[in-house]
């Protein structure tokens, strides 16, 4: 939203055309990949992804990003075999396995508040003024020499139980759908009830745009 070289939307769309591409090239080797495999795939796709967003950021700058804030997006990847699911994220995207206990989100916000919860667990807090919504994890990060330079991904292996779903979502639907975790999960529970997944995502989105619809929301079921 603060960038001047590009937007989110051409970062966004950087990313999907690129893991695209990479999926089609690779999905017929992939399919009896090991999981060690099928996990450095969504690794190395987010690292091109990267180098794709900020070559960009670049050729829109026309030289060196000094004054400029460079364009990024978050991004959430889930390849599912079966029930075995592996994750991939970066930023505060979320995925959430709702089930027979209710909902629950299985990776953290890549964001300050984030930062400053993982500092808390690891014994040796960070200071923290309570502006949590910053971005510590995105797709399009840059070093300090403004050369591309891809952070590592959040990563999660999973295994989903029948009757359970997975839902992946921007924090479009988490900061405007409802106004609790609570009323969220329920929700949540209510849309994984359809047996449409397609329909279920579509409400998640309509609930988000009746909150405000402040941010774009994208919902997979």
């Amino acid at each position: 939203s603060v960038s001047t070289a590009g937007s989110g939307d051409v970062a966004s769309n950087l990313l999907i055309n690129t893991i695209a591409r990479r999926w089609d090239e690779r999905a017929d080797r992939l399919v009896d990949a090991s999981d060690d495999t099928l996990e450095a795939f969504l690794v190395e796709s987010l690292v091109l992804a990267n180098d794709a967003i900020c070559a960009t950021s670049l050729r829109i700058v026309g030289g060196p990003l000094t004054n400029h804030m460079p364009m990024g997006t978050t991004a959430i990847l889930a390849m599912a075999r079966g029930g075995k699911v592996l994750l991939a994220a970066l930023g505060d995207s979320r995925a959430y396995v709702v089930g027979a206990a209710g909902a629950a989100s299985v990776l953290g916000d890549q964001n300050l508040r984030g930062a400053w919860l993982a500092s808390w667990l690891r014994g040796a807090p960070i200071a923290f003024d309570g502006g949590g919504h910053a971005l510590v994890g995105y797709v399009g990060r840059f070093n300090a020499e403004d050369q591309p330079d891809a952070l590592p991904p959040a990563l999660r292996r999973l295994t989903l139980l029948p009757g359970e779903s997975l839902v992946l979502c921007s924090d479009g639907l988490n900061d405007y759908a409802a106004g609790s975790a609570a009323e969220l999960a329920n929700m949540l529970e209510q849309a994984c009830a359809m047996d449409d997944p397609e329909a279920a995502a579509r409400s998640l989105v309509a609930r988000a745009n009746e909150g405000g619809g402040g941010d774009n929301v994208t919902v997979l079921v």
